[in-house]
């Protein structure tokens, strides 16, 4: 899997400040899939920036665009899941298979990061998904980066984290 971005962005003076690098991973196959399985269809969730894989044998993997860290996959359909589209209510994805079955997917939001912290046990993928999603359940996050730049004395950094916060986490509104 070879993720890229194609068209970036430009700020006011022209520039592309993305950040973004490109990613290539090796996808796992699924215990017990069988032979003979390849990638049919791939879709990004505008909201989490995760990007849902389907196979030919109805296996969905779930990975993050931006390191291609793999957070899910499992059989999901008996049958090849031969068409997809973008489901805006729920930002995750729905898929038709060869038996007539209309399917959906999508992330709960609020299992997302607890999921990534315990079952994945990445501090540094929950951190960077609940900075660019503002999901429920980032304080904690939030929080724990800024103290732990603060007390390496990496300011600069830890500043950095603040200004990224949602304002209900650790910076006070406006007045």
């Amino acid at each position: 899997l070879h993720v890229r971005e194609l068209v970036a962005k430009k700020d006011a003076s022209g520039a592309t400040p993305s950040g973004f690098t490109k990613v290539t991973v090796t996808i796992p196959p699924l215990q017990g899939a069988g032979a003979g399985d390849f990638p049919l269809s791939a879709l990004v969730s505008e909201k989490f920036k995760l990007l849902f894989l389907f196979t030919k044998l109805g296996v969905l993997y779930v990975f993050d665009v931006q390191t291609g860290t793999l957070l899910w996959h499992g059989q999901v359909s008996s049958s090849t899941i031969f068409a997809t589209a973008a489901h805006k209510a729920t930002d995750g994805v729905l898929g038709v298979n060869t038996q007539g079955s209309v399917l959906s997917f999508s992330i709960d939001e609020a299992a997302l990061l607890p999921y990534v912290l315990t079952q994945l046990r990445n501090s540094d993928l929950a951190y960077s998904i609940a900075s660019r999603c503002a999901l429920p359940g980032a304080a904690d996050l939030f929080l724990a980066q800024f103290e732990r730049l603060f007390a390496a004395a990496e300011y600069s950094a830890a500043a950095k984290v603040v200004a990224e916060a949602p304002e209900d986490t650790l910076r006070q509104p406006a007045t």
